[in-house]
């Protein structure tokens, strides 16, 4: 089975992105559903999950600490893999690096739970 290559070589880059500068200083706002997961705990304070309810109600919270519990397996799992798409950590698979294209970014990730049907 050939795996693929790296996010960035796919975009053209000619490098992989330094873990621990690019992206930083810099935010990233992601609108989606996102799930709490392991693999984003190295985030830590830098990542914020804001959901805004119907009554217009906000709450943040910092989601990468805890757990995923018992959730419908599919609610949030697109904000996870674009999350983990920018930010995950460097892993090393058939003699390529693997790392997130902006990992050192800090992430606000807003639930559109409350807008209406068909705004997005």
């Amino acid at each position: 089975m050939a795996f693929p290559d790296p996010t960035w070589a796919r975009l053209g880059f000619m490098e992989p992105p330094d873990f621990h500068n690019s992206g930083h200083n810099i935010g990233v706002l992601i609108i989606d559903k996102m799930k709490p997961h392991h693999t984003i705990r190295h985030l830590g304070d830098r990542m914020k999950y804001v959901t805004v309810e119907n009554d217009l109600t906000i709450n943040c919270n910092n989601i990468a600490f805890q757990s995923s519990g018992e959730e419908d397996e599919e609610v949030g799992e697109h904000g996870l893999m674009t999350i983990l798409t920018l930010s995950h950590q460097p892993f090393f698979l058939e003699g390529k690096t693997h790392v997130g294209l902006s990992p050192a970014a800090n992430f606000i990730v807003l639930d559109h739970g409350a807008f209406r049907e068909g705004e997005l």
